[in-house]
């Protein structure tokens, strides 16, 4: 689980809410979120 702020990304479940409301994502989209929030490059 990562969470920055009130944006929660559950990598095992591949979910994403924000202020505890579920968010759509494509995969690609999902995966450039990861990147972000882990803050890599």
């Amino acid at each position: 689980m990562l969470k920055v702020a009130d944006l929660e990304l559950d990598l095992i479940r591949r979910e994403a809410r924000r202020a505890g409301q579920a968010i759509e994502l494509q995969p690609r989209e999902f995966t450039l979120l990861e990147v972000l929030m882990r803050g890599e490059g």
